[in-house]
């Protein structure tokens, strides 16, 4: 059980909690306003990829607040931590932007943009333009990124340069991470682990939290005194 429990964190590391959005809500993920920005956020079903098949998807509806006289972009999206070791770290996600009106005099509407940021450095962004009524722009993008061993930061950040358009919502479905910053668990980790069992158990329960703390790498002052 003990080495089944690290061998789940490690193989976690560079893992997203709740990537897909899966629990109908943004667990694992918090959401954010930009200043001066609004996101009408929610957790909907939506065929983000338009392959057929809906599925829980982070939405929003983002725009200006306030008139911006400058005209910048404005709204807001989530972020998450996450733990990875050193090497190539390859983002992807599918967004899209949907416009749907009854209006007959309705032709467009600005699809605002999505960027993606790790550790608050652009990795890669993309402009819907004008999504026309009743239709669906969709993307799916990508980027890769070296990165130290340590705890990130992705941002997913969607923004328009007008106030927010009740016809029109943004998604993003599907955030995966890969690459050689995910890094699985050594077999020989898993067996030395595996050994603690024919240790004693006090002295098993102090070596198993000595490799737990670090396969994850946690402080030493939050590993209690090993």
């Amino acid at each position: 059980m003990i080495a089944a429990h690290v061998a789940l964190a490690a193989s976690a590391r560079a893992a997203l909690i709740n990537p897909g959005f899966e629990t109908g809500d943004y667990t694992g993920w918090t959401a954010f306003v930009t200043e001066n920005g609004v996101t009408n956020a929610e957790v909907s079903p939506f065929d983000v990829s338009q392959d057929g098949t809906s599925s829980f998807a982070a939405s929003f509806s983002t725009g200006w607040d306030e008139w911006d006289v400058a005209g910048a972009p404005h709204g807001g999206g989530i972020y998450q931590e996450f733990y990875s070791a050193g090497g190539s770290l390859e983002v992807r996600m599918d967004v899209a932007a949907a416009v749907q009106s009854s209006n007959p005099n309705l032709v467009s509407t600005g699809g605002g943009d999505v960027r993606v940021l790790i550790d608050q450095n652009l990795i890669f962004s993309h402009t819907f333009g004008y999504v026309l009524n009743n239709t669906v722009a969709v993307e799916n993008v990508w980027a890769a990124i070296e990165l130290e061993e340590g705890l990130h930061t992705i941002t997913i950040l969607f923004a328009r340069d007008a106030f927010p358009s009740t016809n029109l919502r943004q998604y993003v479905d599907d955030v995966s991470l890969s690459g050689t910053a995910i890094v699985p668990v050594p077999a020989a980790l898993i067996l030395l682990i595996s050994s603690i069992l024919t240790l004693p158990l006090v002295r098993r329960s102090q070596l198993a939290e000595q490799l737990i703390c670090t396969v994850q790498d946690t402080p030493p002052a939050k590993c209690g005194s090993q």
